[in-house]
């Protein structure tokens, strides 16, 4: 059951010699990282510790008599925070960051100000009143970011003290975890799915609480095929920034994805290693192997699944934090658990407490142990899967014994006689 190719070598049934990685490896197996460079692969919403309210100050450069004098531009803003933040953040975070800034040079007309006005106490009522403008639960993460430019972009102190500015900053709302009722009622309609593109873009959610970055970055190159030349699992380590953080993910694919996977690849108009998974594709089904579905367009086509098959709101969000409360309740690590959602691998996030250093084949035993059918086989009674696999007339022959109608050695018998008949004998 281990992978033993990748997906360019399951065509011509090559194997993979070298399909054992460490964590260690996960972390630095791209080899595109320059030594220091910040990936941390945080919360998807949390920016990078060093950037936080009370981080330590950087150093700041107030320049020259006349540029103190001179009103502040956002343009220059923009690109002195671009240089001074090369390598260190992602480019999404940059973009999220700079329009954070032009929404706070539009409410705070900045450029109204010149540098020498915003290092005093004017800077930072300046500040404090664009609060007014966020949403409280919003300010820890915005005052980050606005923290950042500020220093980098501007090159001015950080003029903001919280506990005598400011207070104590609200906590992120954490929403409850939806209910298992209408999880399966999703399960449930889109388990009659007959499109293998729809039913995985549910199912690579459902099955690993997977953000959709995870979803719509995944390559072909990164399906991993067993000795049966089936997909059996999905290695991917998001160096080139396919996902919202650098964390790796490493998943054994439950028996529905396998299947959906299969069902993909007969449809796909180019399944090679570098083409995404779930490319682009219109509505009228075209699909564009190279070019990758935005968040937008995923957005599109989970709504229309609801839509379908009216059905109770539920957001890929709510089944990212129901898989973590399943892996919890079946037993599944930390590390097995940051692994198949893509969590923090490294120093201080969610495998911090681990030292053993696994390998992948270890995690994938652990998920095929605590989920052989993925998260949503949770919502699935293991007695309805057993006796899905057992024939009427041998169900019967069990409840008159239970019933004390034939005895033990009869019952045996006759379940005996029952299987002689439904075996498949090997042709000669």
């Amino acid at each position: 059951m281990n992978p033993v190719k990748s997906s360019n070598d399951a065509q011509s049934g090559a194997t993979e010699s070298d399909d054992k990685f460490t964590i260690s490896e996960a972390q630095m197996a791209s080899g595109d990282e320059e030594p220091g460079k910040l990936i941390t692969g945080q919360g998807e919403d949390e920016p990078d510790s060093e950037n936080r309210i009370g981080a330590s100050e950087q150093s700041t450069d107030f320049g020259s008599d006349g540029e103190r004098d001179r009103l502040v531009r956002i343009a220059e803003i923009e690109q002195r925070f671009l240089q001074a933040t090369r390598g260190r953040l992602k480019a999404s975070t940059c973009r999220m960051y700079i329009s954070w800034l032009r929404q706070f040079a539009q409410i705070c007309n900045l450029e109204s100000y010149t540098k020498q006005q915003l290092a005093g106490k004017l800077g930072k009522q300046v500040i404090l009143d664009y609060l007014q403008h966020v949403p409280r639960p919003s300010w820890r993460y915005r005052l980050a970011g606005l923290r950042l430019i500020w220093e980098s972009g501007i090159g001015l102190p950080w003029p903001i003290n919280n506990r005598t500015d400011i207070g104590k900053l609200p906590k992120v709302r954490r929403e409850p975890t939806p209910q298992d009722s209408i999880v399966k009622e999703w399960a449930d309609a889109l388990s009659r799915e007959r499109d293998p593109y729809l039913r995985l873009i549910w199912l690579l959610i459902a099955q690993f609480g997977w953000r959709p970055s995870h979803a719509t970055g995944i390559r072909w190159g990164d399906v991993k095929y067993g000795e049966d030349g089936k997909p059996c699992a999905i290695v991917a380590y998001g160096s080139q920034g396919e996902f919202k953080t650098y964390s790796p993910v490493a998943v054994r694919l439950p028996p529905d994805v396998t299947t959906a996977i299969e069902e993909l690849r007969k449809i796909h108009p180019a399944p090679y290693p570098e083409n995404w998974l779930l490319p682009w594709r219109s509505t009228k089904g075209q699909i564009e192997p190279n070019r990758r579905i935005a968040w937008d367009q995923f957005s599109i086509w989970w709504k229309r699944l609801r839509k379908k098959y009216n059905l109770p709101s539920l957001r890929p969000k709510d089944l990212r934090h129901w898989v973590s409360t399943v892996c919890r309740k079946e037993g599944l690590s930390k590390v097995a658990t940051a692994y198949m959602q893509g969590h923090d691998a490294t120093d201080g996030g969610a495998m911090r407490d681990w030292y053993d250093n696994p390998r992948l084949e270890e995690i994938f035993e652990e998920q095929e142990l605590c989920l052989p059918r993925g998260a949503l086989g949770y919502l699935m009674p293991l007695e309805a899967e057993i006796q899905s696999d057992i024939s009427p007339e041998i169900l019967t022959a069990i409840k008159r014994w239970q019933s004390g109608e034939i005895g033990t050695v009869e019952c045996m018998q006759i379940m005996e006689e029952i299987r002689k008949k439904i075996a498949i004998r090997p042709s000669v």
